[in-house]
């Protein structure tokens, strides 16, 4: 379901069409979209092995499982944000029918990691770690269950899915504007024929 706001914001960043141009775009072009979920797929795993490895190792090393998947958390929140800063322009390149290869995204990722990388840190990390935090605070006050289907938790749930599509649209902005800045400048003739999605 993210791909299908993550896939506007990356057309708004790298074309000139209009909004009401997107669903045709999205008719045009059905194998490009499901280019665009494989990769997002790839990133996921890509974040989720550093996590993931240190989660097992923390378990097997003996500590409790709510410290270690605690601690799997904060590392998926850096290694997702690493992961996509150094090959997230392969999505963007899904857009523009460019070089969508993870090797040619990571060259290009390496020209914009500290770019994309502080970016990301704010709109993914920062936000995700605040509505955590907050979220669990809340928990606490209230005294709400997670597995409750009440008013309350249903805000909760309504708040992160707001939160989350917000998080969706700006990572997209990023990771267009680093694969712009990471590509050499097209032609004019190129540019205008890019624009109307040729």
């Amino acid at each position: 379901m993210s791909t299908f706001l993550a896939i506007p914001a990356h057309i708004a960043v790298l074309t000139q069409l209009d909004p009401d141009q997107v669903s045709d775009w999205l008719k045009e072009r059905p194998k490009a979209f499901f280019r665009f979920v494989r990769r997002c797929l790839l990133l996921g795993l890509l974040g989720a092995i550093a996590p993931l490895v240190i989660a097992i190792a923390m378990v097997i090393g003996g500590v409790r499982p709510s410290f270690a998947m605690l601690a799997a958390l904060l590392v998926w929140v850096f290694s997702g944000i690493a992961a996509f800063a150094k090959w997230g322009t392969m999505l963007p390149a899904v857009i523009a029918d460019d070089d969508q290869t993870l090797a040619v995204a990571g060259q290009r990722g390496s020209k914009v990691f500290g770019y994309a990388f502080s970016r990301l840190l704010i709109s993914f990390g920062l936000v995700t770690v605040l509505f955590i935090a907050i979220l669990m605070l809340l928990s606490s006050l209230l005294g709400i269950d997670p597995k409750d289907s009440g008013p309350a938790s249903l805000m909760l749930t309504v708040a992160g899915a707001i939160i989350g599509a917000y998080q969706i649209v700006m990572t997209s902005v990023v990771l267009s504007r680093s694969y712009l800045r990471a590509r050499p400048p097209a032609p004019p003739a190129r540019r205008m024929a890019f624009a109307f999605g040729k």
